[in-house]
């Protein structure tokens, strides 16, 4: 079990929302959490994350615009089904 601490929060459009990285899509070799814009805290994180997966390469991308609408990377790595096309 991972229990990682919730070391900050930021403010995006007036609301405050905690930095929680355990948002996460482990793929082969990498791993990749949502980031906040703050340097300090998702730099932190990274680090943090780069201990739990030794030997992945951990990519912390920019998502707080989705985080304030109630998604992260899962929401964003999710299965889309096809789209049937009727020939």
């Amino acid at each position: 079990m991972i229990r990682d601490p919730i070391a900050t929060s930021v403010e995006y459009r007036g609301e405050a929302y905690d930095t929680n990285y355990l948002n996460w899509l482990i793929g082969n070799g990498y791993v990749i959490t949502t980031g906040f814009g703050n340097q300090k805290a998702d730099s932190a994180a990274k680090a943090r994350l780069e201990s739990y997966f030794p030997g992945r390469e951990v990519y912390v991308i920019d998502m707080i615009e989705s985080w304030a609408a109630g998604g992260g990377v899962h929401c964003h790595t999710n299965d889309m089904p096809a789209i049937a096309v009727n020939d």
